[in-house]
């Protein structure tokens, strides 16, 4: 087989994965434009980029520069970020990427000084060249599932496809393990073996990251279904609490038009001298008008619908719920992060008093103090809480309202550089939560 076929092979082999390294990498530290209707078809430009640099004899400073100023801009183009910080981060991958690099190679290095043989190997073209690819390779299986990891970690739902990934590229890896082993034990010439076992390497390569492209595509799905789950349960959330705010409007409307009436009852027992008749008549009116307006009302849509949705789940369940609510503004906070973190508070909280308590309530406040939004919440308990991991996590099966613990809690507080306290000790369980809020 042509060797210069072979060297051609494994340049745009190593090429190629170092840019999906720096694709990964770029992703999971940086926001795209979304806007930007390249974005999507990004690979389908600069993957033939890379191949056309492998094809390229040149000298290896002016290949690196080359490459590094086709990385700049393919960031400055795909991503959000200054031109500046555009070179730092380039400049940071090269020395993170090519470091790891040598220092692997010097392990391999070490290893090899007390094997017999192995400076031979260290000086084999085919060695060095199915090392470097196998770095590469290496590399870029742990950016994809270490992103994939980060991705699905904050989503309430499982990877059902992971384990089915890891099957097939054990698959893969004992396959070519099996065929390296039958090819040595065919009677060929030395060049003949090692230019079989590198095309059938590099086609293993591209093998797995074609798998990996399309786990890829998998987790984006499972993370758009779970997006559009959130937005579904906020959606039915507010549309119940406006519902339920348009039926006690009607029935104040009702109460108004009939006012006139009911005090001329109340007027004509009290003529009759029929006080006890007159007192029953206006308890009925004073409990239709209590019931009328007995609906969570806040300085936020979402909090009043998260609120009025557990007040009414609480009434349900025989808990007593009490809330307070003393801000004027959610600042920074979206309404998608506080449904995930209330919601999860609060579910938790109603899980706890499910069980056999004498006394159940459940008390949760909402407050403005100085810069910082004070989130409260507390409830007796009968069972010590759940943990692992170090989070508490919820005893049922069915975690649709985020019911997944209080992971999620802790989760939105870092992304906005708050505080989740939480304390269970004389069967009193509470939370507090501080979050920058101006």
């Amino acid at each position: 087989m042509n060797n210069h076929f072979i060297s051609l092979c494994i340049d745009i082999t190593y090429n190629l994965l170092t840019f999906l390294v720096f694709n990964k990498y770029c992703d999971f530290f940086l926001i795209h434009k979304n806007q930007d209707k390249l974005y999507a078809k990004r690979l389908y430009f600069y993957v033939p980029i890379q191949i056309l640099f492998s094809t390229l004899s040149m000298d290896a400073t002016i290949f690196f520069i080359i490459l590094a100023l086709s990385y700049l801009t393919y960031v400055k183009i795909f991503y959000i970020i200054a031109i500046k910080k555009c070179f730092i981060f380039t400049f940071k991958f090269f020395i993170l990427f090519y470091g790891l690099m040598w220092i692997a190679f010097i392990i391999i290095t070490v290893i090899m000084d007390f094997l017999s043989g192995a400076l031979n190997l260290l000086d084999n073209n085919f060695y060095q060249n199915l090392k470097g690819i196998l770095l590469n390779s290496i590399t870029y299986i742990i950016f994809c599932f270490f992103l994939h990891y980060k991705k699905l970690k904050k989503q309430p739902i499982n990877n059902p496809y992971k384990v089915y990934v890891y099957l097939i590229l054990g698959l893969i890896i004992l396959a070519l393990s099996a065929f390296i082993i039958y090819v040595y034990t065919l009677n060929s010439s030395q060049e003949t073996l090692e230019n079989m076992v590198m095309i059938i390497f590099l086609i293993n390569i591209l093998l797995i990251v074609l798998i990996l492209s399309i786990y890829e595509k998998i987790v984006d799905s499972l993370q758009e279904a779970a997006l559009k789950q959130l937005q579904q349960q906020k959606y039915e959330l507010t549309q119940s609490y406006y519902d339920e705010l348009s039926e006690k409007s009607t029935q104040l409307m009702s109460l108004r038009h009939d006012f006139k009436n009911h005090l001329g009852i109340i007027a004509g027992r009290l003529e009759q001298k029929d006080y006890s008749e007159a007192l029953t008549y206006l308890e009925k009116i004073t409990d239709a008008t209590k019931s009328a307006g007995d609906l969570v009302i806040t300085n936020n849509a979402t909090i009043s619908a998260i609120l009025q949705s557990k007040k009414v789940e609480c009434e349900r369940k025989g808990i007593r719920f009490t809330y307070t609510a003393a801000f004027e503004k959610i600042y920074k906070l979206t309404d998608m992060d506080f449904t995930i973190m209330l919601g999860n508070i609060l579910d938790n909280a109603i899980e706890a008093l499910e069980a056999k308590i004498a006394d159940k309530y459940l008390t949760v406040s909402i407050a403005q103090a100085g810069t910082y939004l004070v989130i409260q919440c507390e409830n007796p308990y009968l069972a010590k809480p759940l943990k692992k991991n170090g989070y508490l996590v919820t005893s049922k099966k069915d975690k649709e309202f985020h019911g997944i613990g209080l992971l999620n809690v802790s989760e939105v507080c870092e992304k906005y550089n708050g505080e989740f306290h939480y304390t269970y000790d004389n069967s009193i369980f509470k939370v507090k939560i501080l979050l920058p809020n101006y």
